[in-house]
């Protein structure tokens, strides 16, 4: 029997890759994030958990690029 050890930043990215932006403001608003202001290119969000503004997009059937996921997570404080 041959077991693979994958590392956790392989499983975790399987699991983000294919997130759209409505999946991700369903998510945000399950953790208390609220909508804050229209921007001049994006909405602005507000995190009471980390007490930070942050920006999301207007297009909510376009998938979330990694590097803006973990963007978004960090400022939010939300572990997507």
């Amino acid at each position: 029997m041959v077991s693979i050890l994958l590392p956790l930043w392989c499983i975790n990215q399987a699991n983000i890759d294919n997130m759209k932006y409505s999946e991700l403001e369903r998510k945000l608003k399950a953790a208390g994030c609220s909508f804050f202001r229209k921007g001049g290119r994006h909405p602005i969000w507000y995190s009471p958990i980390t007490g930070q503004y942050f920006e999301l997009s207007y297009h909510p059937s376009q998938e979330v690029k990694t590097g803006t996921l973990k963007s978004i997570s960090k400022s939010s404080g939300v572990k997507i």
